[in-house]
């Protein structure tokens, strides 16, 4: 799609996902900022880069970095449920590890899911560490502000110079989607053929809300199926990384 132009419209409808590669296209998202104390923005994908810690210093070297972590195995196992909810992987968890191990440093998105990697919180983490002052990243541990709102996200709000009145702080409920498609073979087609990407990208923008609402029951049905075994009790390299994440994050 022509992103200069979806981001010059007034109103712009909210994308999955799309690059944003070019300065002036970046300073365009904070347009309507007027005189807002605090601003930022967000991506899951800032964090097991090995280039945006040092970009973001580049753009502004005051930026203060929040990263929020979960349980590693709880992590891998949510990972592994989306995509395979999508259809876009059917094998058992242990043989999608045991395929990411075998590559090694070779392992990137384009041979395997990178469930392992993408729960390397020390190796993301210091990447940071590296380049920022201390005072400038907060660790936050998704339990932890599941468990106590108030408490931790009070902090965060303190961390952004930011006071707020006292009360429940409330987080909305996301990612609580159990639907899969119903027919995975043709949804499996069309996901990796990057049709599926395209339809999500362009029809929201075309169809009235009746005729999606419309679409996406005929498309997906309540998942009754349950995935291969996830246990992950066992395997030495979840534990690994959730010895790591109670040792060096949890009480952050």
């Amino acid at each position: 799609m022509d992103l200069t132009s979806y981001l010059a419209q007034d109103e712009r409808p909210p994308l999955h996902m799309h690059l944003v590669d070019e300065a002036d296209q970046y300073a365009s998202l904070f347009r309507d900022v007027t005189n807002q104390s605090v601003i930022g923005e967000a991506s899951t994908n800032y964090l097991p880069s090995h280039v945006a810690a040092q970009k973001i210093y580049d753009y502004n070297p005051a930026a203060k970095i929040v990263a929020v972590l979960r349980n590693p195995t709880d992590r891998i196992k949510s990972h592994y449920l989306m995509d395979w909810r999508t259809g876009l992987e059917r094998r058992p968890l242990e043989d999608c590890l045991a395929e990411e191990v075998a590559l090694g440093d070779k392992a990137t998105f384009a041979n395997c899911r990178m469930y392992l990697a993408q729960s390397d919180y020390t190796a993301m983490l210091e990447r940071y560490r590296k380049i920022f002052p201390e005072k400038q990243i907060l660790v936050l541990c998704f339990e932890n502000v599941v468990a106590d709102p108030e408490l931790w996200l009070s902090r965060l709000l303190t961390f952004a110079e930011l006071t707020h009145e006292n009360g429940q702080l409330t987080l909305p409920r996301e990612n609580a989607n159990s639907h899969m498609a119903r027919f995975s073979g043709i949804d499996h087609f069309l996901y990796k053929t990057g049709i599926k990407r395209f339809l999500e990208a362009t029809l929201p923008h075309v169809l009235p809300v009746p005729m999606k609402k419309y679409i996406k029951k005929i498309y997906s049905k309540e998942s009754a199926k349950n995935p291969p075994n996830v246990s992950l009790s066992d395997n030495k390299f979840t534990l690994q990384l959730d010895a790591e994440y109670q040792k060096n994050w949890r009480h952050n």
